[in-house]
């Protein structure tokens, strides 16, 4: 099973995005409208990876990302960014933060589950605790 964490300020995004995540019958999905509630949710719902938007960024979801590179057990939770800006400066500066893909709007909604199952499939952290399940423990 898949966890999910998404922040955007947006609540129709949050559930179109919630929505097409879980038709895929293998993917729980925690929505936020910010940042510094989502940090609050960490200790009841481990996520595999984090789903940002890019405009909820230049609010409180910067924090938030920074604050989770400094907690214990998500320094190396893969980040995904969706955005629709599209300057090449701006979405490299987010590699700054430890954002692992960007993925720019509009997007596929069906295909998402798979390409987050794709990201989090290559992460290092994910091998690690999927060849060692004990490190869960």
């Amino acid at each position: 099973m898949l966890k999910v964490l998404h922040v955007d300020e947006d609540a129709d995004i949050l559930e179109v995005t919630r929505l097409s995540l879980e038709v895929s019958g293998d993917v729980v999905v925690k929505s936020f409208l910010c940042g510094t509630d989502a940090l609050h949710c960490l200790c009841q719902f481990s996520p595999d990876v984090f789903l940002v938007d890019g405009l909820a960024l230049e609010n409180s979801s910067i924090k938030m990302l920074e604050a989770l590179r400094d907690m214990l057990g998500f320094a190396t939770t893969p980040m995904v960014v969706v955005t629709s800006y599209t300057d090449d400066a701006r979405n490299c500066s987010l590699s700054s933060f430890g954002v692992t893909k960007v993925i720019s709007k509009p997007f596929n909604p069906m295909l998402l589950a798979d390409e987050l199952k794709s990201i989090i499939s290559s992460s290092p952290k994910w091998k690690t605790l999927r060849e060692y399940p004990e490190v869960c423990v």
